[in-house]
């Protein structure tokens, strides 16, 4: 059975990198802290879960075109410009819980909002896997959420598209009980 998920897997990377869009950096251009190993999430946007304040912001600033926003006293920093996934940035929002990294959110307006969306929801099916679920409001509203709970904990990834952007957000969950990993949820 392992042989052959894993010869299942390197069939389908094989066809993946045969077919990949070039229109979109790859997912790791732009979310490159993940272990090779995982399935899951191990960052976001180079910053590990974990990181402290003063690491998150020296990553953040290492960026080209990214300045930190003044503090809103809610237990997140912000940050506006640079890039992601090749597109301007409107802002990034850390969240810390007990001065940890435990959520990262981007928002992006790219020129052709569904086009972004389209590609993004692509690669990161690609990365993780399939999406557990979508939502359509009326309208330009669609959300993909992906979701996670293994024995080395919970993780949320939402792709979320309307009429002022793209914004990605990726969190390690608190509230969530880790379970038992398994095949499915490769």
């Amino acid at each position: 059975m392992k042989r052959t998920l894993i010869a299942l897997l390197a069939v389908a990377a094989g066809a993946h990198a045969q077919t990949q869009d070039k229109s979109l950096p790859p997912l790791s251009t732009f979310h490159s802290s993940m272990d090779a190993a995982a399935h899951y999430p191990t960052g976001f946007s180079d910053i590990p879960w974990g990181a402290g304040v003063d690491q998150a912001k020296a990553t953040m600033l290492n960026k080209p075109g990214v300045t930190m926003e003044p503090p809103n006293g809610d237990g997140t920093i912000t940050f506006s410009g640079g890039t992601f996934a090749g597109s301007p940035a409107s802002s990034w929002k850390l969240r810390f819980r007990d001065g940890r990294l435990d959520m990262g959110e981007v928002k992006i307006r790219p020129n052709d909002l569904k086009k972004t969306y389209s590609e993004l929801k692509r690669e990161l099916t690609n990365k993780y896997r399939k999406a557990s679920r979508e939502e359509f409001g009326g309208g330009i509203h669609y959300a993909t959420y992906w979701e996670y709970a293994t024995k080395e904990g919970s993780w949320l990834i939402v792709c979320d598209i309307n009429t002022d952007g793209v914004t990605v957000k990726y969190e390690k969950r608190q509230d969530v009980a880790p379970v038992k990993s398994s095949t499915k949820d490769l």
